[in-house]
């Protein structure tokens, strides 16, 4: 029986007697083996996105926000971080992905629901305005920390194999095989906070209004109200300053103060147009002037109407507008001047009253 001598990790061979090389067969079959096992170990296992729970994602960008990428970007993105697309339309799992501006930013909200509709997760992130594209990229990166002990299947962790050395006896192959470790439970944090899906306004405007007075009167108006996406729906109280019409039996003074309810469909994000209903009403106080029996009266106005506006944002929260509104007069008001004991006629109200004027808003969350 020859004598087997130790092979060097080359697997080299050593001249025996007679000169010839000779290798024992029953050392080779166990560094074949060893090295099968260490490719096998070193070979990360190919992802099967079928094992897995797949999700579906609902990627929204509010219209205010410009230069975001799409969803199949956002798609890309993810199956970049984790080697395949977890996303399937009919998935139970969801990714809600949400990108809205805030003040001077942009936010961007990651909310993971499980099979049963359930919370499982979420995050949220900040970026300055017009760095929408960097914003996307976090998210995806963050989605995909987020899906991975959900959707990606376990891989296998290498093991090193080392050489043997010429004292120590050949290791068993099945010593070295690779272990599957055991997976981990997900940490899920804790839901983000619900955000409101509404946004508060304040307004004031000044305005020229001719026909609800006499004469062309100025005034100023006061409201606010609440707003999401397209529909908006306030209450402003305006006042107009004292305007006068003469005749040739006298004058007459009058001043008014009106509450209406404001309802706006608006468009567009950076230049906005809107068109709005009105409605409302309120007293006009008004006295003689250059009479001999001076005297005041107190009358009621209402009218219904329409309002057009056009607004440039300057920033996410301040807006500047021009706004033309057209209302019906409900009540007619007439007033007069006693002369002689007979009360003469000085002005009547028109049955259209107009109003055009500049506005400024501020806009919060």
């Amino acid at each position: 029986m020859n004598e087997c001598v130790p092979l060097d990790p080359h697997l080299r061979t050593r001249p025996m007697m007679g000169g010839h090389a000779q290798i024992s067969r029953g050392l080779l079959a166990v560094r074949l083996s060893m090295l099968l096992a260490a490719l096998v170990a070193t070979v990360p296992a190919r992802a099967d996105s079928t094992s897995a729970p797949t999700t579906r994602l609902l990627f929204i960008v509010d219209e205010r926000v410009a230069g975001c990428p799409t969803e199949e970007t956002m798609r890309a993105l993810v199956a970049t971080h984790l080697g395949y697309d977890p996303f399937r339309r009919d998935a139970l799992w969801l990714v809600r992905a949400r990108i809205e501006p805030s003040g001077v930013e942009i936010v961007g909200r990651i909310e993971l629901e499980d099979d049963r509709g359930a919370p499982a997760g979420g995050r949220k992130l900040h970026a300055p305005k017009g760095a929408c594209q960097d914003l996307v990229d976090s998210m995806a990166l963050a989605t995909s920390l987020a899906l991975d002990p959900v959707t990606a299947p376990r891989r296998p962790s290498p093991v090193p194999v080392s050489p043997p050395s010429s004292n120590s006896p050949p290791p068993d192959p099945v010593a070295v095989a690779p272990s599957v470790p055991e997976p981990a439970t997900p940490i899920a944090p804790p839901p983000p906070r619900p955000s409101s899906p509404f946004t508060t306004y304040a307004v004031t405007a000044t305005q020229v209004s001719l026909g609800g007075t006499p004469g062309t009167a100025l005034g100023f108006t006061l409201g606010g109200g609440v707003e999401r996406r397209w529909l908006a729906i306030g209450l402003e109280a305006r006042i107009d300053l004292p305007s006068e019409a003469d005749s040739q039996n006298g004058g007459v003074e009058a001043t008014q103060l009106d509450i209406a309810a404001v309802a706006c469909a608006q468009t567009g994000s950076r230049v906005a147009v809107a068109g709005c209903l009105v409605a409302g009403g309120g007293p006009m106080w008004s006295h003689g002037v250059g009479v001999t029996e001076e005297g005041s009266a107190l009358t009621a106005h209402a009218g219904v109407g329409a309002r057009v506006r056009l607004a440039l944002r300057l920033t996410d929260v301040l807006a500047i507008g021009l706004r033309a509104e057209l209302l019906a007069a409900l009540v007619h008001s007439e007033l007069s001047v006693a002369v002689a004991g007979a009360n003469q006629g000085v002005w009547g109200s028109s049955p259209v009253v107009t109003t055009l004027g500049p506005d400024l808003s501020v806009h919060f969350r």
